[in-house]
């Protein structure tokens, strides 16, 4: 899918509060987007949670709104993978 046809479709499907911020990825506008985003949809008032890639600027979003942050668990356990998998002695061990 084309990017403007991706920002077409989101802009469609997306409050006018995530609109604004929608490519800006610095901290402290995501962190403002998060809050206007649960603001809009009234989800400040069930104490919620944001869950994340793990991304540090979404960690430090997640921060500056004061909300709970969840790592999401599939990146989590992903993470090892990539430096393992390129482990010489490891794909010698197993005979690759």
């Amino acid at each position: 899918m084309a990017v403007s046809n991706v920002n077409q479709a989101v802009a469609l499907k997306t409050p006018e509060t995530l609109k604004a911020a929608i490519w800006n990825h610095r901290s402290v506008s995501l962190a403002e987007m998060l809050t206007n985003a649960m603001e809009e949809w009234g989800l400040m008032s069930k104490d919620p949670a944001i869950v994340t890639d793990n991304a540090a600027n979404m960690v430090c979003a997640v921060e500056i709104t004061g909300l709970t942050h969840v790592g999401c668990f599939a990146h989590i356990i992903n993470r090892p993978r990539k430096p393992i998998s390129n482990c010489r002695m490891l794909h010698a061990f197993l005979g690759e």
